[in-house]
């Protein structure tokens, strides 16, 4: 994936939300999978996602401090439970959406709808324009607030 162009960033090794965890875990957590990422692809990943989207006063500073930056969303489609499917997915993250806003759209996974995101209508409004897709690593001006970008026209 590396070697096709797409950035690899990090979650923490263990999917675990981090404020429920402590301090070593918090700090040892993304160091861990930041290495693992780098020994595998060969570059330190630049973005830190934490589990669940739960920052912790202790995982901020301890993420920054190991170089990822943190990347945090504003809404999210609930795309990870069995029950949904590409339109309730579109419903929610629409029902809650505001302009800047960040997504994160899973694409796998044992609760994830299979390719739920992908055939979801929001997708379908990045082709047309209203939704703008961001990497992660492409500056933009809110840098906590990176991803699947909605700007109203």
């Amino acid at each position: 994936m590396a070697a096709a162009g797409h950035e690899i960033g990090i979650h923490a090794w263990h999917h675990r939300p981090l404020p429920l965890r402590g301090p070593k875990a918090t700090f040892g957590e993304p160091r861990r999978a930041r290495d693992f990422v780098a020994d595998v692809t060969g570059e330190m990943a630049r973005r830190f996602r934490p589990p669940y989207g739960a920052m912790s006063t202790a995982a901020h500073p301890a993420t920054l401090s190991q170089g990822p930056a943190p990347v945090l969303w504003t809404t999210w489609g609930r795309d990870r439970t069995r029950q949904a499917t590409a339109e309730s997915v579109h419903r929610t993250v629409t029902a809650r959406l505001s302009g800047g806003g960040t997504i994160p759209l899973h694409d796998s996974g044992v609760t994830s709808a299979p390719g739920a995101c992908v055939r979801t209508p929001l997708a379908e409004r990045s082709r047309t324009g209203s939704v703008r897709p961001y990497r992660p690593s492409r500056p933009v001006r809110h840098p906590m607030r990176q991803g699947l970008m909605h700007e109203p026209r």
